[in-house]
């Protein structure tokens, strides 16, 4: 897969989203869907694989992440990618900064 690179989409039942997903988290993707951050795992499924989807709340031209704090633990959301459907399940909550991703890492 290429950086910049559009491979599906995310979808968000429970707030009523699907926003589009790249590879990558320059913010020219931000400003359009959500990103793959690189150095994490890319949305294969299976153990041992932490995928991490990154997008912007609060922006005036786009809804994308604004949404998430109506999201609960167990709600369930969809990783549309290339010609697969991956199910997650939300068991934590955690605003993770700009500049920090010591949240986000493994």
């Amino acid at each position: 897969l290429k950086v910049h690179e559009r491979i599906g989409y995310v979808e968000i039942p429970a707030i009523d989203q699907e926003i589009p997903m790249y590879v990558g988290t320059s913010e020219e993707i931000l400003q359009k869907g959500a990103g793959l951050l690189e150095g994490a795992s890319l949305p294969v499924g299976g153990e041992n694989t932490h995928t991490v989807v990154t997008a912007h709340r609060g922006l005036p031209t786009a809804e994308l992440f604004s949404q998430l704090d109506k999201m609960k633990k167990g709600d369930i959301f969809y990783l549309h990618v290339l010609d697969q459907v991956l199910a997650y399940q939300v068991d934590q909550i955690v605003t993770v900064e700009p500049n920090d991703f010591e949240p986000v890492l493994i």
